[in-house]
């Protein structure tokens, strides 16, 4: 099990949605569990950034974070850089 602490500022996706939860228990089963990799992964409404950093952190090489919410895509950036994931 993986802890993700971020900041998300104004941005939407603090992780404790239930559509997030869902989809990082997704991620979770398709790497962790299953040993699963993949190079590409597109994270379309990606608010704080918060799945695609978890993907980075199961090893996802190519990740597309894509929102139309400035302070989303300024947030999930700084993210990123503070992490030194992405």
């Amino acid at each position: 099990k993986m802890t993700i602490r971020i900041d998300p500022g104004m941005a939407f996706g603090t992780g404790q949605h239930t559509t997030t939860v869902l989809c990082l228990e997704e991620l979770t089963q398709l790497f962790d569990a299953e040993q699963k990799t993949s190079q590409h992964l597109l994270d379309f409404g990606c608010g704080s950034g918060i799945l695609s950093i978890a993907a980075a952190m199961y090893g996802v090489k190519d990740i597309d974070g894509v929102d139309n919410d400035a302070p989303s895509i300024e947030n999930a950036q700084k993210e990123a850089d503070t992490l030194d994931l992405l």
